[in-house]
């Protein structure tokens, strides 16, 4: 009997003890999750004339979410009439791509200088059509403050001009995975940082043979901006940029609300509108 207790309370001891182990947590231990894994997002219209990637490299924090930013209010809010909100509606369908089908659901903008290098076949009158340009969007705001540089050490974006079998045969993999076809004229490839959404970094392709070279251009470096398609056949924005290639009124609104410093990378459309409506006289002054 007493070698039956011992033994017991002995076999008891050892499975109390195991029991115990097993189940403690080793606080040294971190979880890590850190395998690199590639996040691409890629938007591509029909046209082919615009193109969305998010690098790995670009990711921080590998956390893509934000908390909502407050929206301030320095005007006071207001009732938008009815041409205001056509023009608002115009805006957030540039901003955030409503056209494609993997429409974009937050801002992206520059927060530094853009540096432009041009390379293939190109001239003069490029290089001044550009400067023009520059100093035109600087003008709508100041916030867009954008050069062309000597070299391409220097340069965030890189406009290459070429026509489609130049594109082909001297530089197939200047903008990666895309060839261009008989309907393309030219293709902006956009990288951004996520979660803040400020762009970083470009590539455009521009198709010298084409009719409406100039507004393929303008169509281009919007698109660099951060700015995406519309439906108005009127708007350098158009999925097939026309012959007039002045801004519309539409167009230079959309740039300045984009641009306005109100309207943070990272927005969310909800986000824009609230901020445009509660500071009305600010945007439409």
């Amino acid at each position: 009997m007493k070698i039956n207790f011992f033994l017991t309370a002995f076999c008891l001891t050892l499975l109390i003890g195991c029991s115990s182990d097993s189940n403690e947590l080793d606080p040294t231990v971190e979880n890590n999750n850190d395998d690199n894994t590639e996040e691409v997002i890629i938007v591509v219209n029909e046209d082919t004339t615009e193109e969305i990637v998010m690098s790995p490299e670009d990711i921080e924090n590998g956390n893509i979410e934000e908390e909502e930013e407050e929206i301030p209010s320095n005007n006071g809010s207001g009732v938008l009439s009815q041409e205001e909100q056509l023009q608002l509606d115009f805006a957030t369908t540039s901003i955030f791509d409503r056209t494609s089908n993997n429409p974009n659901s937050n801002a992206k903008k520059w927060n530094s200088t853009i540096n432009l290098f041009l390379s293939g076949d190109f001239s003069n009158s490029e290089i001044n059509f550009i400067n023009e340009f520059s100093e035109e969007l600087n003008t709508i705001s100041s916030a867009i403050d954008m050069n062309i540089v000597p070299s391409f050490e220097e340069s965030n974006v890189e406009i290459y001009f070429a026509t489609t079998q130049e594109y082909i045969s001297n530089r197939p993999n200047f903008i990666e995975g895309f060839t261009p076809n008989g309907s393309s004229v030219g293709r902006a490839n956009t990288r951004f940082r996520i979660p803040s959404f400020f762009i970083t970094g470009n590539k455009i392709w521009v198709d010298t043979s084409a009719l409406n070279f100039n507004s393929v251009i303008r169509h281009e470096i919007l698109h660099i901006l951060g700015l995406d398609h519309t439906e108005d056949p009127e708007s350098i924005l158009f999925g097939t940029p026309n012959t007039d290639f002045e801004l519309t009124d539409n167009d230079i609104f959309t740039i300045q609300t984009l641009y306005n410093p109100l309207i943070q990378a990272s927005f969310t459309q909800n986000q824009v509108t609230t901020s445009v409506e509660n500071n009305r006289e600010e945007f439409f002054n």
